[in-house]
C-alpha cells in the first residue's frame, strides 16, 4: 500500500456535502454550513490491492453504505474548511487502520487459573450471604 498514492486517491475521489453543524457556534452556527460529510467509493482505491480492499470492507462494515461507500462525519471545529481536512484524515486513518488490522496475529484461548477462579467463587459466596443476610425473614419486622 502505497501511503502518499492512497492520500491522493482519498482526497481526489472523496465527494464531500456540507451541513449545519450542531453544537457550539455563537451568531454563526445557523447560517454556516461547517459539518463535513466525505463519502468515499471503495471501488475507485487502486492503490489497495483486492484482499486490502476487503479487509477495510470488512473492519469497517458498519460505515460502508450498501453502494460501497466509506462514509465519515466529523463537525469538531468551527471551520468548514478545517473540519474538511479533519474529515479527509479520518478517511485515511481508517482505512490504513483496517488495512493493517487484518495482519494481526488470531488470538490464542486462556484459561483463568484456579486461584483466579477461587478467588471469583468466594466473591460471589460473599455478596450472596450479603444479600441473604439484607432479606426479612418471617416473623422479623
Amino acid at each position: 500500500m502505497d501511503t502518499n498514492r492512497l492520500k491522493d486517491e482519498i482526497e481526489r475521489l472523496s465527494t464531500l456535502t456540507f451541513s449545519r453543524s450542531g453544537g457550539a457556534g455563537g451568531q454563526n452556527v445557523n447560517k454556516v454550513n461547517t459539518r463535513v460529510q466525505a463519502h468515499l467509493g471503495l471501488d475507485g482505491l487502486a492503490s489497495l490491492t483486492a484482499t486490502e480492499l476487503d479487509a477495510v470492507r470488512l473492519s469497517l462494515a458498519n460505515r460502508v453504505t450498501l453502494e460501497g461507500e466509506l462514509t465519515v462525519s466529523v463537525q469538531n471545529s468551527r471551520s468548514q474548511w478545517h473540519n474538511r481536512e479533519l474529515a479527509l484524515e479520518k478517511l485515511y486513518i481508517l482505512i490504513t487502520k483496517a488495512v493493517h488490522g487484518s495482519n494481526m496475529k488470531p488470538r490464542h484461548k486462556t484459561r483463568p487459573s484456579k486461584s483466579a477462579r477461587e478467588r471469583r467463587l468466594s466473591a460471589k459466596r460473599r455478596t450472596s450471604e450479603r444479600k441473604q443476610f439484607r432479606r426479612s425473614r418471617p416473623g422479623q419486622e
